[in-house]
């Protein structure tokens, strides 16, 4: 994996057949942190080879660009094409890749909240380390989409 300098995060929504979109975050002009406009879609069934693979692209690609205002329409509006945020992930579950270099990589679940968007089940993350075995990554994420709470 071509590291980042120094962190990444990666947005992942699953619907309720666990077809994957998957975005690389980037640093608005606002400062804050936010998906980019890139999306991956990894449909399931999916191979683990191909999930992980679609993840380290995404992790390499954070920072790449910087997100779209907080005016225009968001990265997962405009990569399924409809307006309203609350209206798009209305039946998605969230999950985020996180990976430093420090701690390496941390998969986490959210719960969505109606209203107020997702919140962080932090009793359910999962650390993989620096180095996770080939399959460890695929097997967090699909683990964390069990966790992840509409």
């Amino acid at each position: 994996m071509q590291m980042l300098d120094n962190w990444g995060l990666v947005s992942i929504y699953a619907d309720r057949l666990n077809n994957l979109i998957i975005f690389p975050n980037g640093e608005s002009k606002e400062g804050d942190t936010r998906e980019i406009d890139v999306d991956f879609k990894v449909n399931d069934p999916f191979t683990e080879m191909e999930l992980e693979d679609t993840l380290i692209k995404a992790l390499e690609l954070c920072h790449s660009k910087i997100p779209p205002d907080i005016n225009e329409l968001s990265a997962i509006e405009s990569a399924i094409g409809k307006k309203g945020w609350w209206k798009v992930t209305k039946d998605l579950k969230y999950l985020s890749l996180y990976w430093n270099k420090s701690d390496g990589f941390l998969v986490k679940p959210y719960k969505r909240i109606p209203r107020k968007g997702y919140i962080l089940l932090v009793e359910n993350g999962i650390s993989l380390g620096k180095k996770p075995e080939p399959g460890q990554l695929a097997a967090a994420v699909k683990k964390a989409i069990e966790f992840s709470r509409l």
